[in-house]
């Protein structure tokens, strides 16, 4: 994964057990992310 904003070593996380998520809005209504999030430019 690439950015970890608020993260630190040793911090304490939850594992709420669901599968990673992206937000859809207008820009990103049909389009084919890679899934790091960023565009497929085809």
């Amino acid at each position: 994964m690439s950015a970890t904003d608020g993260l630190m070593r040793g911090m304490e996380v939850i594992d709420t057990g669901a599968p990673l998520s992206v937000p859809v809005d207008g820009v990103t209504l049909e389009r084919i992310l890679k899934c790091l999030g960023s565009p497929l430019i085809i």
